[in-house]
């Protein structure tokens, strides 16, 4: 089932996901995560855990472990909330957590 990517925006119109991809300045893994998230479209999550009922976590294995933290919302979008490392992890998902509470409010 395909599915389609949204990617999340603050009130004030930031998109944090997007920030985090445009900061690497290595081409190659920048390509290699547009590419996971490509594969996530057409069903291939790979490896992720689930952080709480919502808010996944894909990991991804190379660089510096980086994560992709989303949410499935009604089994039709999959929502990118943030992205990191980790060593950044705990701090990622309390902001990710934040951010797909956000995302929930301002959608009822």
């Amino acid at each position: 089932m395909e599915k389609t990517i949204e990617y999340y925006q603050t009130k004030n119109g930031k998109c944090p996901f997007e920030e985090w991809i445009k900061s690497f300045k290595d081409k190659t893994t920048k390509m290699r995560i547009l590419k996971r998230i490509e594969r996530l479209e057409y069903g291939y999550y790979g490896e992720f855990e689930q952080i709480n009922e919502d808010l996944f976590e894909l990991k991804l294995k190379f660089g510096k472990g980086y994560r992709i933290y989303y949410s499935d919302i009604n089994n039709k979008l999959v929502l990118f909330l943030s992205g990191g490392d980790k060593h950044r992890q705990s701090a990622d998902i309390k902001k990710a957590i934040e951010y797909l509470n956000d995302y929930k409010e301002r959608i009822k």
